[in-house]
């Protein structure tokens, strides 16, 4: 007898796949409920976009339907599956979960640990970031600038200064100091120390800038009250970025600093 496509577990995957890749979360996950409807048994191919689109959704409720069918069909140990399950509790901010998920998890990789380590990072759990970054330097998996970048505010508002000093040195080391992110990130964080030589090196070793590493050392400048130096890093590089509101405000404060100092 013929297949017939609505009982080909194959066929349904790429449509939810491809709703899900383009953002159409409900419309995956309405596809999936017709998958389930339709007596077909879903693979461990099923499950990452359907988490991924009750992640786009913040749907709690779905997704932790949709994790109790992962644990009774026994995918809960695929590295897709569970990679797709921590980053959804992460951005739910549901840290716990993810956690557990991730410690069950028999294999891991680098998406995993970025996964957890920006979950806890961008919901203000800075310890639990450091904890978990440290984690990751001790095992064979090298980070990349996805981590760097998830891990930088967790050093900036520890403000840990030896701990951030670390971090500049193994970028330099791991070869991710060329990526824009990470750079504007150190540059942020020694701003942030009131350590304006270092932030400067790093500019000026910088190969590639974006107008968020300029506005960063505008408002980085004023907030250190270093107020020529935040004029003419605007004045002289106009042409290569676009200033944002924060920026334009700072520097009119600037001024107004400058002009007063000049009165006075």
């Amino acid at each position: 007898g013929r297949v017939s496509p609505a009982k080909n577990v194959y066929l349904w995957n790429s449509i939810i796949r491809a709703l899900s890749q383009n953002g159409l979360f409900p419309k995956a996950l309405e596809f999936y409920g017709k998958l389930r409807e339709s007596k077909v048994t879903p693979d461990k191919f099923t499950f990452p976009p359907v988490v991924k689109a009750c992640a786009g959704l913040f749907d709690e409720k779905t997704g932790t339907f949709v994790y109790k069918q992962i644990l009774e069909l026994g995918f809960e140990s695929d590295l897709y599956v569970a990679n797709a399950l921590v980053d959804m509790y992460s951005r739910m901010g549901l840290l716990d979960r993810a956690r557990q998920v991730f410690d069950e998890m028999p294999v891991r990789d680098l998406v995993s640990w970025n996964s957890l380590i920006s979950g806890y990072s961008s919901h203000g759990y800075y310890d639990e970031a450091l904890e978990l970054y440290h984690e990751l330097r001790n095992s064979w998996i090298v980070p990349d600038s996805f981590t760097v970048s998830s891990v930088l505010p967790a050093f900036g508002n520890l403000l840990v200064v030896k701990e951030g000093q670390g971090l500049h040195g193994f970028a330099l080391k791991s070869g991710v100091d060329s990526v824009v992110v990470v750079n504007n990130g150190l540059l942020a964080m020694y701003l942030k120390f009131s350590k304006p030589e270092d932030a400067r090196r790093v500019f000026d070793e910088m190969v590639v800038r974006d107008s968020i590493t300029y506005n960063t050392v505008i408002c980085g400048y004023l907030n250190l009250e270093m107020f020529e130096e935040s004029v003419r890093m605007f004045s002289e590089n106009l042409d290569r970025f676009k200033p944002d509101i924060l920026t334009l405000v700072s520097i009119l404060r600037a001024c107004g600093q400058l002009r007063d100092l000049r009165l006075a």
